[in-house]
């Protein structure tokens, strides 16, 4: 099989696009730009199926840190959610929130612990967010934390161990799975 292209990204647009992408239940393509959108802090594009033309969807805020490497994960209803390793109300992160209508950003949490994220989060099939921060915990180096449903601050699950970064001290990338 032949690979069809769907769309070419603009670099000025979406420089720092991120290589995982999430795709809706109707075809429709999302991904996140470090460095792309009218801010030059991060953007959110996406390629509807329909048109296969990528458009930016949101702009953050200047003062906005993505990370290395963000990324998007899709509710149960579709509606991507992603987070910041800077911004938000105390300026250590967040994790924010796409509604399908009017594609609006909201901010699901602000972080006032840690140091922003580190990687994707993980929403399982009730709804609860799972994630890990760049600092914190324990040990001051990060912690897994969870959002159940109903609950509007997160509960620390598990402090990540003191020997979590080397001996440099080089940022981490970090993922959940289930």
């Amino acid at each position: 099989d032949t690979p069809t292209l769907l769309a070419n990204l603009n670099a000025s647009d979406t420089p720092g696009a991120s290589p995982t992408l999430v795709v809706d239940s109707s075809g429709n393509v999302f991904g996140t730009s470090q460095h792309g959108g009218a801010n030059s802090s991060g953007a959110i594009f996406e390629v509807p199926v329909l048109t296969r033309i990528p458009q930016i969807i949101l702009s953050f805020p200047a003062l906005t840190t993505l990370g290395q490497s963000p990324t998007l994960t899709l509710d149960a209803d579709g509606n991507p959610f992603g987070t910041t390793l800077a911004g938000g109300a105390n300026a250590a992160g967040q994790i924010f929130d796409l509604t399908a209508v009017g594609d609006t950003r909201s901010t699901f949490f602000s972080f006032s612990f840690g140091d922003g994220t580190l990687g994707p989060i993980v929403i399982d099939s009730a709804g609860n967010i799972f994630g890990l921060t760049t600092t914190g915990g324990t040990n001051g180096t990060g912690q897994l934390y969870a959002f159940y449903q109903g609950q509007s601050a997160p509960v620390s699950l598990a402090s990540l161990p003191a020997h979590h970064r080397d001996a440099q001290s080089a940022p981490r990338r970090g993922n959940v799975s289930f």
